[in-house]
């Protein structure tokens, strides 16, 4: 899957035949991740958040077809935004996971905040369950608030737990309750990193300096 602008594609890797092409009105944001047939993308709708002012949406595809419809927006504060600017936040990462019979959606995002250290945004974590059509949690803080954030590379989960950077901080959560475990701050100086894995039960992550 990959979006050009006004179109999204689904191309077979084995002969490079697409399989479908769709004209999408809205702007994508070009990240996916994917669920069995499901895929899952977010994208900036005017008529969501109201004229000249953007903000990230979610939304589920069917891989198959390309359909694609409407899941929800994550509640974001306004308090920040200013006068002059029309971003009223971002989600750039949605992860699907299955826990018993619920597909639930990881749904960190970034948003307009106080000036901090590193960066006038701030980020937070929440929960979507698709399969109940509810939020299990919302706005967990993610970043620090002396420090600022913005979400960055996609989390990893494993078992309960979620993984997530933060610019040059990494955090651990407990997925069904967005209870953060810890958080260690890598960096002194403003950085991300473009990579996160896990191997023999140490998170490597991967600094952009």
């Amino acid at each position: 899957l990959f979006y050009d602008q006004k179109y999204q594609y689904c191309i077979d890797t084995q002969t490079g035949r697409t399989v479908w092409k769709v004209r999408r009105d809205i702007e994508y944001n070009p990240t996916m991740s994917q669920l069995g047939p499901l895929f899952f993308a977010t994208a900036t709708d005017e008529a969501r958040t109201g004229k000249g002012l953007f903000a990230s949406s979610i939304l589920k595809g069917n891989i198959n077809s390309g359909s694609i419809q409407y899941i929800s927006t994550p509640t974001y504060s306004r308090e920040f935004v200013s006068k002059n600017s029309a971003w009223v936040g971002d989600v750039t990462n949605v992860v699907p996971v299955i826990r018993d019979v619920d597909t639930l959606l990881i749904i960190p995002h970034t948003e307009m905040g106080p000036e901090a250290k590193f960066t006038v945004n701030r980020c937070f974590l929440s929960l979507y369950n698709l399969s109940q059509h509810k939020w299990m949690y919302e706005r967990a803080e993610l970043s620090r608030a002396e420090l600022g954030g913005t979400t960055s590379i996609m989390p990893i989960v494993i078992s309960n737990r979620i993984y997530v950077t933060v610019l040059p901080s990494v955090h651990c959560f407990d997925l069904m309750t967005g209870k953060r475990i810890w958080d260690t701050l890598l960096e002194q100086r403003l950085t991300g990193f473009s990579d996160l894995i896990m191997a023999d039960n140490k998170l490597l992550a991967n600094s952009l300096l």
